[in-house]
């Protein structure tokens, strides 16, 4: 037998065994690998399913923070529509109480009002007004403090987000698709260490066998060196050998390849355990941030709450303010319309005035002419009788008839008003009849 494949079978186990031996001590780390890589996923999960539901509960939190933030101001757009037609409508009335001039006939000095809106009191206006652009800077002034406060609370939230968008941008190492199951693909790979180990050992056993023949060969051959039958009967294990030993360093190639395939594998399980480690130690990371941002997240939640008491203190405010305006609106208006409505009171009382002058001038006449007419039937009669009835025997024959006076009991002193007053007067009442 060729010495040199004893030698080659020697070198080729004595390479192949620490590789075996390593590729077992590779396969049970593998193992365990595996197992606590499992284990960080399960709970990697339950903590990542937990830190993901938190973060969404805050951020649907703050979204109904910017809800009500948002319906405030829109409501109080509304209400600014309002104050302002309400405003308009004061304006508006106040102009027709500025070109509404008090005829000269009613001033009673030369210092008195020339129109109508001399005699209301701007004091009254004007405060009013202020009231209610205290009332709208009050608002103005929570809502922005308010929205400062939402730009701050969507800051820290962002932090949140990110920390809790990096559970999923971080789900595995090799950042495969959304369907990789990096469980499977572990387990596949603890599979394939198996499977290279197992055939390992079998080369190994292989390599060993052939190592065995080997020196029994040599062996044999020493002793035997003279003994021509035995060598004749060795020729047929002598190829075996020979066809054996032209496969070795193939063997030892392969085991190497395995070892090699063996060693890639653990090190994607190992991979495997680093990410779900991580990805746990994120989602805890995560849940330590969402608790620490609780006592944050309740000032945000008592600011809030004052930010609504001011929107209500707001409308409580602006409703009062608003019926003062509609009302001191409607005041002037009937002020307008009662100067009006006075101005015809004044014709009407002219005219009534007129009928009592026409009607006492007439009782006047008629008694005059009456009176007139009997006195001149006493002097007829006193003409023609006087001289002859003794003046004793009725002293009040020469009385003149009675004599009556119509006396107004007050001074009926009316103010002589323009044809223009009492033109644009009609115009405007019957307008707003």
């Amino acid at each position: 037998m060729d010495s040199r494949w004893f030698v080659a079978a020697k070198k080729a186990l004595a390479l192949a065994q620490p590789w075996c031996a390593d590729a077992a001590d590779v396969a049970a780390n593998a193992r365990l690998a595996l197992e606590a890589g499992i284990a960080a996923t399960a709970v990697g999960s339950f903590a990542f399913a937990q830190a993901r539901a938190q973060v969404g509960l805050l951020v649907s939190a703050s979204a109904c923070l910017h809800d009500a933030h948002e319906a405030s101001a829109a409501d109080f757009q509304r209400s600014l529509r309002a104050l302002d037609a309400s405003g308009a409508s004061l304006d508006a009335v106040l102009d027709t109480l500025g070109r509404t001039a008090v005829d000269p006939a009613l001033a009673v000095d030369p210092g008195s009002p020339r129109t109508l809106k001399d005699l209301t009191d701007a004091t009254v206006v004007d405060d009013l007004k202020a009231q209610l652009r205290r009332a709208i800077d009050r608002f103005t002034q929570a809502h922005l403090s308010h929205a400062a406060d939402l730009v701050a609370l969507d800051t820290e939230l962002d932090e949140l987000s990110t920390q809790a968008n990096e559970l999923d941008t971080n789900r595995d190492v090799s950042n495969k698709a959304d369907n990789f199951d990096p469980v499977a693909e572990a387990c596949g790979q603890q599979v394939a260490v198996e499977d290279h180990a197992h055939a390992m050992g079998d080369l190994l056993e292989s390599l060993a066998h052939h190592y065995d023949q080997c020196s029994q060969a040599l062996v044999g051959s020493r002793a035997d060196l003279g003994d021509h039958v035995a060598n004749t009967h060795d020729s047929g294990i002598i190829q075996v050998l020979h066809d054996d030993a032209g496969q070795v360093d193939g063997v030892v190639s392969e085991i190497r390849e395995r070892f090699d395939h063996i060693r890639f594998a653990h090190d994607a399980i190992h991979d495997f355990l680093l990410a779900a480690t991580d990805r746990y130690d994120l989602a805890v990371i995560v849940l330590r941030s969402v608790s620490t941002f609780q006592p944050v997240l309740d000032d945000h939640l008592y600011r809030a709450h004052k930010f609504a008491d001011a929107v209500a203190d707001y409308f409580v405010r602006r409703d009062a303010l608003l019926d003062e305006l509609d009302s001191l609106v409607d005041y002037f208006a009937r002020f307008a319309h009662a100067y009006d409505a006075l101005v015809l009171e004044i014709v009407r009382r002219v005219n009534s005035q007129a009928r009592m002058d026409r009607v006492v001038q007439d009782a006047l006449d008629k008694l005059k002419f009456i009176h007139d007419e009997e006195l001149n039937a006493r002097h007829t009669f006193y003409a023609k009788n006087g001289d002859f009835l003794p003046s004793d025997l009725w002293p009040g024959l020469a009385d003149p008839p009675v004599g009556y006076e119509i006396i107004a009991h007050e001074a009926a002193s009316l103010p002589e008003l323009s044809k223009s007053t009492i033109e644009l007067a009609k115009k405007r009442f019957m307008n707003n009849i």
